[in-house]
């Protein structure tokens, strides 16, 4: 009744939405207890997923849309799982203490340019911590113009892992790690 996504058919959603937030476990190691944010979930991707894999984490799924919080909320409760969900939108939430640079693990799919990601998600991780950008085809194009950002932002991109999807479409994840901390202005 609610429209969460655009993919509707079971076989794309099987393989776009849960293979494509799964495939994160395979570049980043998600610890037990591990606090994990996921940054603009939309209808709870990858967090659904990973929690689903990964119940010992310690999630928070953000968005700026409370109906897809709600449901969300209710997914989770209905799998018998625990997480946090934080309506906010991420540059408002990454100002407050609670939350900046207190995160293991910060990932994000689908939600923006990588150099306007890092902005949004780089606040959060800690030092020494991890942010798993799930980008597309055009991967390497948006490191190179975002290659700065993440330098200011105190990241450093340390591995990135290229696989194709069983419908043939191309993902890269690259992983950042969090080698100083952010200037206050950041996120704007």
């Amino acid at each position: 009744t609610m429209n969460l996504t655009a993919i509707t058919d079971p076989d794309g959603i099987a393989v776009k939405h849960f293979a494509d937030s799964i495939s994160v476990l395979s570049a980043v190691e998600f610890k037990s207890g591990a606090k994990v944010l996921d940054v603009g979930t939309g209808a709870g991707f990858p967090g659904i997923p990973l929690l689903i894999m990964k119940p010992d984490i310690d999630l928070t799924m953000l968005d700026s849309t409370a109906k897809k919080l709600k449901y969300v909320a209710n997914t989770v409760d209905s799998l018998g799982l625990n997480a946090n969900v934080l309506h906010s939108r991420a540059e408002e939430a990454a100002q407050k203490p609670e939350y900046r640079e207190s995160f293991d693990i910060v990932c994000s799919r689908a939600v923006a340019a990588l150099n306007i990601l890092c902005e949004y998600c780089l606040p959060f991780v800690k030092k020494d911590g991890i942010f798993a950008a799930m980008k597309g085809a055009k991967a390497q194009e948006e490191i190179e113009v975002a290659n700065n950002a993440i330098k200011t932002l105190g990241g450093e991109i340390i591995d990135k892992k290229s696989f194709t999807l069983s419908d043939g479409a191309e993902r890269t994840i690259i992983i950042i790690k969090k080698i100083s901390q952010n200037l206050p202005k950041y996120p704007r």
